[in-house]
């Protein structure tokens, strides 16, 4: 099953955070971008809704750059959005600045997690799977997959990088827990 995800920044987004969004789009199958604008979080739940969405992603900005990353399940009765997942930008290097491909892979439809297995990684791998709908992963998903490799860097931060039958794609991150990463039902 492919899913879809909607893509969109806060309001009054910078060029940079623009670009993250559309290098976010490419390395998450089954994402497309859309223009908030005024949007409240009602009118994005309706607009997912409409379009068959299950997932809302928001990316933030903060002092021009990507701050933080939160995704969204849709509620249908009543309409609107609730956080399941957030996660602090500390860095990134998008897909241009680091010599990667800008165009999407056709035809991908899996997003497999690569953990280091340190603790701070398989957290964001639980994340992951519960925001963009990844999977653990395998080597039978090696081969038509997009595989994001988390690499934890200390306590509460970790790099991730993807790849798409090895070779590098989309932007590279750096990403910190906040206090409550994963939101309990």
């Amino acid at each position: 099953m492919v899913y879809k995800i909607l893509i969109t920044t806060s309001r009054r987004p910078s060029q940079r955070v623009r670009s993250f969004v559309k290098d976010l789009t490419l390395v998450l199958p089954g994402a497309f971008r859309f223009t908030r604008g005024h949007s409240s979080y009602e009118d994005l739940a309706r607009e997912a809704i409409h379009s068959g969405v299950t997932r809302v992603i928001i990316v933030s900005d903060m002092r021009g750059n990507p701050g933080i990353i939160r995704a969204y399940d849709v509620l249908v009765n009543p309409i609107g959005l609730k956080n399941i997942v957030s996660i602090i930008v500390s860095g990134v290097k998008l897909a241009r600045e680091a010599g990667h491909s800008t165009s999407a892979p056709i035809g991908v439809n899996v997003l497999a997690v690569l953990s280091d297995e340190s603790s701070i990684a398989e957290e964001f791998t639980e994340a992951f799977i519960k925001a963009f709908y990844a999977r653990v992963y395998h080597s039978s998903l090696a081969e038509n997959s997009i595989v994001a490799s988390i690499i934890g860097l200390g306590r509460d931060t970790v790099k991730v990088t993807f790849t798409y039958r090895g070779n590098p794609i989309g932007p590279i991150l750096r990403l910190r827990r906040p206090h409550v990463m994963i939101k309990d039902d």
